[in-house]
């Protein structure tokens, strides 16, 4: 991959020479920003076809925790040159893409991470929820969307079982939907509000350190926000 024309964009919009790098990603690109300053970022490259709401959701959330909870590590987001939270820009094959930036947080995957000690999900437990506290008051129109990482919204994965090899598979996809459908309307009938949605350990950074004990530093990924109940 080619990384001059972002190198381009970073320095036109964000006034920033550096040395790029790809970082995992599902359907965007995820680009390490290494600046000449010393400073590392991530710049966010959405897939082509993106809609401005969806990082519009992101970014909003983001600026609202930190005013809220201020303490968590949530990456903080690098505005343009001109104050804009996100730029329209077109890649080298001629498609629109929108980009933003993120001040990188330290550490590594969890997934990564040997040990899940009983500390670390103590603490993970515990962010996530002043995190669901913080987003109580928090409004957005995105919010509300088919979405099919809302577990409140998860039936339409029976019509693909037939999809799934082997029987006894397919068994026990049976019986999960089964419960599922089961405990369906008591979840309904639990308290609503904006979730993070997809806190896993690819999206919970750790720090790890020999001399001191290893902590959460960093919680990422806003894209599967969503309205649900606030227990999933």
């Amino acid at each position: 991959m080619s990384f001059a024309i972002w190198q381009s964009i970073l320095e036109q919009q964000w006034g920033l020479k550096a040395k790029l790098s790809l970082l995992d990603g599902e359907f965007d690109l995820n680009i390490l920003v290494k600046s000449a300053d010393n400073n590392d970022y991530v710049l966010k490259v959405m897939r082509s076809g993106c809609l401005q709401g969806f990082i519009d959701m992101q970014i909003k959330a983001l600026n609202h925790i930190k005013v809220l909870e201020p303490e968590l590590p949530f990456p903080e987001v690098v505005t343009t040159l001109l104050g804009q939270q996100f730029v329209e820009c077109t890649d080298e094959f001629g498609k629109v893409r929108l980009l933003w930036l993120i001040k990188k947080l330290p550490g590594r995957k969890y997934v990564d991470h040997g040990h899940k000690s009983l500390n670390l999900i103590r603490q993970l437990g515990g962010m996530i929820a002043r995190f669901g506290v913080a987003l109580k008051s928090f409004e957005h129109n995105f919010l509300i969307r088919d979405l099919k990482w809302n577990l409140s919204e998860a039936n339409w994965v029976e019509e693909h079982v037939d999809s799934t090899e082997g029987s006894s598979r397919k068994k026990i996809l049976k019986n999960i939907i089964k419960d599922y459908k089961d405990i369906l309307p008591i979840v309904k009938k639990q308290p609503f509000q904006p979730i993070h949605g997809d806190v896993n350990d690819h999206n919970t950074l750790v720090n790890a350190c020999l001399k001191t004990k290893s902590s959460i530093s960093g919680i990422v990924d806003l894209g599967d926000m969503c309205f649900a109940p606030r227990v999933c």
